[in-house]
């Protein structure tokens, strides 16, 4: 049971990253990141820039989620 509840939570938490990962990807042009930039003109290094800098903060935020996740359900089997 203990297992199924990793495995669940970890799914969870994975389809939500790779969906908000591939944001940008999935939308228009018209759109950055969900925000309407139709009469706002943003040069192509200045999206490069803003698009690593949000996905290596989003992929450390999964991976202290995930940790934290671990230590709090290890943390009450022990308690």
């Amino acid at each position: 049971m203990f297992f199924i509840r990793y495995m669940i939570f970890i799914l969870i938490i994975l389809f939500t990253h790779l969906m908000t990962y591939n944001t940008q990807t999935i939308s228009s042009n018209q759109y950055f990141y969900g925000v309407f930039v139709y009469k706002i003109y943003l040069g192509d290094n200045i999206k490069k820039d803003i698009d690593k800098k949000f996905k290596n903060k989003l992929n450390l935020s999964l991976i202290l989620t995930i940790l934290i996740y671990i230590l709090i359900e290890t943390l009450q089997i022990l308690i």
